[in-house]
């Protein structure tokens, strides 16, 4: 009975195995959600299972290229996978269609976006902006220029240590009332470009200009509206796709430097306990420096 009991408090005090990080993720209902784990040749499968939402592989797109990966990150096996668009100096993304009127990727006033994103950005320059995923700006047939209903970015930036990567938030608002009408939303603080992954999450109320929040790797940022100023308005809506990897027809310039994976879209705000289960990892979190200057800001990003 000794030797059992034993036993059975050895067991319990086993450190309990992290939960994989599409149940974490499926946990706080997303929107649409893609992992790359179950990509074809073709397309990255939506893991909410929303078949019409599959991600298609534009060209030169590697749909098998290394993830965060366990130990290091424990809530992912040793051999997950992510989306790669460095292989071609322009036009690798992934394009997502949009359902149509009133879908998942609409957002009105007073609504909540939060989006999630994996990635590994290994160089960036001072005052490029580069697109993780977004909605609009295509520069699709049919559609209209400068129609960014939300994007998720990296803007490079200078810090006292070196080059960072900062997360930023990009909209353009209802009124379409030429360069005011561009809303860009930046961070305080980023990290040095490279090899290391980082787990970032940018949410926002429409209509409520300090909402905006963003954390990388778990940890709370600050950050600044430092384009077209903090609005109440709602943003432009169409029926244009959503990109991961790129925008504004591939240009090169915003194409994504590096690798993406986990990319989730949500319709509600993540909680910060909520927020530090998705980005674990062992080890020390990997430094973050204040900016200190950047690249003088346009009065609107550059048109496609």
């Amino acid at each position: 009975m000794r030797i059992l009991s034993v036993a059975l408090a050895t067991f319990l005090a086993l450190p309990v195995p992290a939960a994989e990080h599409r149940e974490e993720v499926l946990r706080d209902s997303p929107a649409a959600y893609w992992r790359f784990d179950d990509a074809l040749d073709c397309c990255a499968q939506e893991a909410t299972d929303k078949r019409a939402l599959k991600a298609d592989r534009g060209e030169n797109v590697s749909l098998i290229a290394p993830g965060p990966r366990a130990p290091k990150f424990p809530n992912f096996d040793a051999h997950n996978v992510a989306a790669d668009f460095t292989e071609v100096k322009s036009g690798a993304f992934l394009r997502v269609a949009d359902p149509g009127a009133r879908s998942e990727f609409d957002f009105q006033k007073d609504t909540t976006i939060t989006i999630e994103a994996w990635v590994q950005c290994r160089a960036l320059g001072e005052g490029r902006l580069v697109y993780i995923i977004s909605k609009g700006r295509t520069g699709n047939p049919g559609t209209k220029a400068g129609n960014q209903s939300w994007a998720l970015c990296l803007r490079g930036a200078r810090s006292a240590k070196g080059a960072v990567a900062c997360p930023s938030f990009l909209f353009r608002d209802a009124k379409n009332d030429g360069d005011r009408s561009w809303h860009r939303w930046t961070t305080t603080r980023g990290f040095p470009p490279g090899e290391e992954w980082h787990h970032l999450v940018v949410s926002y109320t429409f209509g409520k200009p300090g909402s905006a929040k963003a954390w990388v790797n778990g940890v709370a940022l600050d950050g600044a509206w430092d384009l077209g100023g903090a609005t109440t308005l709602e943003p432009v809506l169409d029926d244009d796709e959503v990109w991961i990897g790129g925008s504004m027809g591939g240009a090169a310039e915003n194409q994504f430097p590096g690798a993406i994976d986990e990319v989730a879209v949500y319709r509600a705000a993540l909680t910060q306990e909520r927020i530090a289960r998705h980005a674990q990892r062992e080890g020390p979190l990997p430094e973050l420096a204040a900016v200190t200057s950047a690249d003088p800001v346009p009065p609107a990003p550059p048109k496609p």
